[in-house]
């Protein structure tokens, strides 16, 4: 007598739990990937301005927007001032030479020198008005 087991229980595991187990590992993956300190920064080009913070208007205990006021106009923008306005993919760095690791906007504060790169439009005010990309905490050497 012949046993037809498609209509019995499984003994082996199913599509749906190895598909689970697939999406569970790839995404853990991601994530530890992500901090990993191999991880390359690919910066867009020059900063848009480097200078020094001498104002911050915080927001909820967190800067906002912050102004910068460079130390040369000859910057590849030409720009003396600009208000930096923080949006939810703008990344923060510390950098001290060429070591950069992520910092937190909370470390923020009048004095620090920073390199800035923009994201998106930029009014053209008085000091100018733009959206961070990438904030860079200089660090002293």
């Amino acid at each position: 007598m012949k046993h037809d087991r498609s209509l019995g229980p499984s003994k082996g595991p199913s599509a749906l739990a190895l598909l689970l187990i697939f999406v569970w590992v790839s995404s853990a993956g991601c994530t530890a990937s992500a901090e990993l300190p191999s991880q390359t920064l690919v910066l867009p080009g020059p900063p848009d301005i480097k200078g020094q913070v001498t104002r911050l208007d915080p927001g909820n205990g967190r800067a906002v927007r912050f102004l910068v006021e460079s130390d040369s106009v000859e910057e590849p923008r030409g720009l003396d001032k600009a208000w930096i306005r923080f949006g939810r993919s703008a990344l923060v760095y510390s950098r001290q030479g060429k070591s950069w690791k992520r910092a937190s906007v909370d470390r923020l504060k009048t004095g620090l020198q920073v390199e800035v790169w923009f994201e998106g439009p930029v009014l053209e005010s008085y000091p100018v008005q733009a959206q961070a990309k990438i904030v860079a905490i200089v660090e002293a050497d």
